[in-house]
């Protein structure tokens, strides 16, 4: 089984409030064995060991029969609103920090990086520069908000973006972050419960509507289409014909086909926290679950 979100803190990140002389940055406290993440000199989260260090995670990945996690960075991290050069300095740490998670557990994880999103340009230059033969990192795609300082993901700004990751077959997971009317819905986890679905909706409508998946096609967006109409019994007839990918092992015993259960419960990993909590299909191409 591969959980495929989940997000980790680099345990040696500066606080870049410091280097930068801002107060724009999330940085760490430890006290009384107690680990804070900290913002503008308040708390913003308490974390866990093992939101941290490797060893601690593969523990609970062990205890929970996860074979492999996709690591990313916390999205308090996207920080799409500082200048731009200095995000992509720390864009660069955390590349190489999370590269190097993969590079000890290679069995263990794979993982997502970060980019300059605010920065078109330099959002490319990292993509090039993480793909040369001598600085490749392991990272099998990029982590972005939901929107990019309000600015909707089917803006041909991001285009040339796109363009480069479909030509490298690299996946785009864009999580929900600046929420849409966030100070109006403070109380009762609202951010998380309305919010974020709400920035889903934002971000899937956009470039549903914008064409970006006409505009850049893609088999491995292809294919989780196909995987979304399984889940709700509406394959392989349902698929659009532009979308449908005639995998042979799904024309074997149609009527058969194996319906997906939610699972996370009875494994005991339904539950919100920053190493874990969502869980997947494999994806090992047999196009059955696992």
């Amino acid at each position: 089984m591969i959980d495929f979100h989940t997000h980790i803190f680099p345990p040696n990140f500066p606080n870049y409030n410091k280097i930068f002389n801002c107060d724009k940055y999330i940085y760490i406290e430890e006290k009384d064995n107690q680990i804070s993440l900290m913002y503008k000199n308040k708390l913003f989260r308490k974390i866990d060991k093992n939101c941290l260090y490797l060893e601690d995670r593969i523990k609970d990945m062990d205890a929970q029969g996860i074979q492999k996690q996709v690591l990313s960075i916390i999205p308090v991290l996207f920080c799409y609103e500082v200048p731009s050069n200095d995000l992509y300095q720390v864009a660069e740490f955390i590349n190489n920090y999370i590269s190097s998670c993969v590079d000890q557990y290679p069995d263990r994880f794979l993982a997502l990086g970060t980019l300059p999103m605010q920065d078109t340009k330099l959002s490319l230059k990292m993509i090039n520069s993480n793909l040369e033969n001598k600085t490749k990192l392991n990272l099998i795609g990029y982590q972005i908000g939901s929107n990019i300082n309000n600015v909707n993901l089917d803006n041909e700004k991001f285009f040339p973006i796109y363009e480069l990751l479909e030509k490298n077959q690299l996946i785009l997971f864009i999580h929900p972050w600046n929420i849409m009317g966030e100070k109006h819905i403070k109380d009762y986890w609202l951010p998380w419960l309305v919010g974020m679905p709400a920035e889903n909706s934002r971000a899937i409508c956009s470039m549903i509507f914008g064409g970006i998946f006409d505009k850049f096609p893609n088999e491995t967006y292809k294919w989780l289409i196909n995987l979304a109409y399984m889940t709700i019994g509406k394959h392989p007839d349902g698929v659009p014909e532009k979308y449908f990918i005639n995998h042979p092992n799904w024309n074997i015993e149609r009527k058969k086909f194996p319906s997906f259960k939610e699972v996370a419960l009875d494994l005991g990993i339904a539950h919100d926290g920053l190493s874990g909590g969502v869980s997947v299909e494999d994806f090992n191409n047999d196009c059955f679950p696992q």
